[in-house]
């Protein structure tokens, strides 16, 4: 059985305009759909590192406020 990857990811926090859509998602929205899908990565490196996780893996999920950081740790489900 392959082991599993550890991925760090960030979000925004609060709201912000792209294309019309607000892509404001903090630990707090998370937390409460429990699964998303991850839309509208703009950087070629990071949808092609994501596009390589697998069921199980472990996520470090953050989101950074002035002077205030969130993080929560998740599993790929």
């Amino acid at each position: 059985m392959a082991r599993a990857k550890y991925w760090l990811l960030k979000a925004e926090p609060d709201s912000r305009l792209v294309k019309g859509k607000d892509v404001k998602f903090s630990v707090d929205d998370f937390e409460s759909v429990k699964t998303s899908p991850w839309e509208g990565v703009r950087n070629y490196e990071a949808r092609n590192l994501m596009k390589e996780m697998k069921l199980g893996d472990k996520v470090l999920y953050s989101t950074i406020r002035t002077a205030k950081i969130q993080v929560s740790i998740f599993e790929l489900a």
